[in-house]
């Protein structure tokens, strides 16, 4: 899906998956960005951060990551080779506005430019024909608590291969130790009793 840009902002198409839980930004070099990766990645900071910033906002805890795509030509003497190959940087954990700092987006168009150069440097012969895209990949991140009693899918409740303590508070990893320690079958009485203490 293309959206709509304001004059100052590059062309940039959006998708979503998973009920906006997954989205993704596509953001296209202008024409005096399309053969600099510099370039592009210095003017396109801004767009990318905002951007970080509003899924941060939306989401309350994303885990993002950027590729660049770049098409590269390599001549054999003979043949002339194409590639465009994805080079990415590594996943970043922010979960508030807060953890969202430029040091991150900084490091991220690091990284990315040093595979790049390493990809080309050795003796590969590959030059960079053009910059096709970046890629903003965010996902929201809300990571799994503990908490009280949740009853098993029938399938495991009846395998009897799974320990899953019934009770009504926060306590059942003390129960569960202390029926290992006692070597107890019956495990409501130990949760009765640590209650009651």
């Amino acid at each position: 899906m293309q959206s709509e840009s304001r004059q100052d902002e590059h062309v940039h198409n959006d998708d979503s998956a998973l009920r906006r839980n997954v989205q993704n930004r596509y953001i296209f070099p202008k024409q005096n960005e399309r053969y600099d990766v510099l370039t592009f990645f210095a003017n396109i900071r801004q767009e990318v951060m905002s951007f970080l910033r509003s899924q941060l906002h939306h989401l309350s805890g994303i885990k993002w990551l950027l590729c660049v795509q770049v098409e590269l030509q390599r001549d054999d003497g003979t043949e002339t080779r194409m590639s465009s190959p994805l080079f990415r940087s590594r996943t970043y954990l922010s979960l508030s506005l807060d953890d969202m700092n430029e040091h991150d987006l900084n490091e991220a168009l690091q990284k990315m430019y040093a595979s790049l150069e390493n990809y080309m440097r050795d003796g590969s012969g590959w030059f960079i024909r053009e910059v096709l895209k970046l890629e903003i990949h965010t996902v929201v991140y809300r990571p799994i608590s503990g908490s009280s009693y949740i009853p098993l899918p029938t399938t495991l409740a009846r395998s009897n291969s799974v320990i899953n303590i019934k009770n009504e508070d926060d306590k059942c990893f003390l129960i569960f130790r202390v029926g290992i320690i006692t070597s107890c079958s019956a495990v409501s009485r130990i949760s009765r009793a640590i209650c009651a203490i």
